[in-house]
């Protein structure tokens, strides 16, 4: 038996990312998330093999509104903030659209993540 895990994330290493990612964390609160890396703390665990991983790099490509505005405003805990923090978090972001040159008057974008796989292989 093998139990998967699989996460997407936006991939940070591209700095308009990394500061969009700074937008969006201030706000996580206590919700689990896998950049932490807490999740690791239940592994290694008896009777299972060690963690394997891959790494597949992918981009998402749509509107600015789409792939990026409204992804960020799906993010359970953003989703969950009042209007009023809703809307100081949106004009941070559409600040980082305006003042990036990768992504202002651009009518479509890509944005970067990585798909992070993880197993463990129950031995038998």
């Amino acid at each position: 038996m093998t139990d998967n895990k699989t996460d997407d994330v936006r991939d940070a290493r591209v700095d308009w990312v990394a500061r969009l990612d700074a937008i969006v964390s201030v706000h996580e609160g206590d919700v689990p998330r896998y950049h932490t890396g807490k999740w690791r703390n239940a592994f290694p665990f008896e009777g299972f093999t060690e963690l394997e991983e891959r790494h597949m790099p992918h981009g998402h490509t749509g509107s600015i509104e789409d792939v990026i505005v409204k992804r960020v405003h799906s993010t359970s805990f953003i989703l969950a903030l009042p209007p009023d923090e809703w809307a100081e978090v949106e004009g941070e972001v559409r600040a980082l659209i305006a003042s990036e040159p990768a992504l202002a008057s651009r009518d479509v974008v890509t944005v970067p993540y990585v798909t992070r796989a993880v197993r463990a292989t129950r031995f038998n």
